[in-house]
């Protein structure tokens, strides 16, 4: 049977990973010290860590420890403030998932459907993380003409689900930054060099089979998620993890990947890459009937970026 270890000495981090074992059909496992943290992790090599990190000291006998046996997929840092407040996490080798510390569902749901994912080869599909039943709607974009009626589309869709004024507009605006790097930046040619990098972004072009973006739609009772796939696989975590820095770090500049949007607005985003296939950039987030009620909701980012 699967492990989850809980590395933390906060009791809701506790309970919470216990809850989240259940919920994913796994043992969990509570240690407080690095000694107890080696010979768990020797004896489950392929334990997922929920790994509390605000603790300064706790953070440092342990960081050490945590690369040598595991990978930045199955490790889910857990902190009480956001992301950007924690930049060193960002540099860490194996940063993979960070979770903001709100444990109110439907946050226990999906995190144990991450956590499934994070034990497979790959973490592709949106469907993942959605139950069975949940049918998703496509939009192909073969023209860059065609982005603007695929946002619209996707607003109106919210719109319809009761995703009302200033959540579908976030939505919609994280999505069409994220469609616009889909088609300005992914694509590569033979030398790694990015071929559209450099076109004004209101350049009318008509892409190629293997240029094309697809944008996915699904959502439950308590959740939606939306998922912009490329074809190239070209986004490098350094690059991403610039983009955050830069995200927060300026004014006025540019806004990378949607990210300065979407994670202050409290989207949540799942970055998965398999260097030169694909790249999905999954956004998921709470049906709220409040914007106050959105902001207070689940928040995370993932970064699983494979050679």
């Amino acid at each position: 049977m699967a492990f989850l270890l809980i590395l933390s000495e906060r009791q809701e981090d506790i309970e919470f990973g216990r809850k989240l074992a259940k919920a994913s059909g796994m043992k969990a496992g509570a240690v407080k010290n690095s000694t107890d943290l080696r010979n768990t992790l020797a004896t489950y090599p392929k334990a997922i860590v929920l790994w509390n990190v605000d603790d300064e000291q706790f953070y440092s006998e342990t960081s050490q420890i945590i690369p040598k046996y595991t990978t930045a997929q199955r490790t889910f840092v857990v902190t009480e403030n956001p992301i950007h407040t924690y930049p060193h996490l960002l540099q860490y080798p194996v940063f993979g998932h960070h979770l903001l510390r709100r444990y109110q569902d439907p946050a226990t749901e999906i995190y144990a459907r991450m956590i499934a994912a994070s034990q497979e080869i790959e973490m592709f599909g949106m469907k993942r993380y959605f139950p069975d039943q949940v049918k998703t709607q496509t939009i192909v974009i073969t023209k860059t003409a065609h982005k603007r009626a695929a946002v619209d589309a996707l607003q109106n869709s919210l719109t319809k689900q009761g995703i009302m004024g200033r959540m579908s507009s976030l939505v919609a605006q994280a999505t069409d930054e994220i469609i616009m790097n889909a088609i300005f930046d992914a694509p590569i040619g033979m030398n790694q060099k990015r071929l559209k990098h450099d076109l004004p972004r209101e350049t009318e072009i008509t892409l190629g089979q293997n240029e094309r973006v697809e944008v996915s739609i699904a959502s439950t009772e308590n959740y939606m998620g939306v998922c912009v796939t490329d074809y190239f696989g070209s986004l490098k975590k350094e690059t991403l993890i610039r983009s955050l820095f830069e995200a927060y770090d300026t004014k006025g500049g540019s806004v990378a990947l949607g990210l300065q949007g979407a994670m202050q607005a409290g989207l949540s985003l799942l970055f998965i890459v398999q260097a030169n296939v694909k790249t999905e950039v999954i956004t998921l987030f709470p049906r709220s009937e409040s914007f106050k009620e959105f902001r207070a909701g689940f928040r995370f980012l993932s970064l699983v970026m494979n050679k």
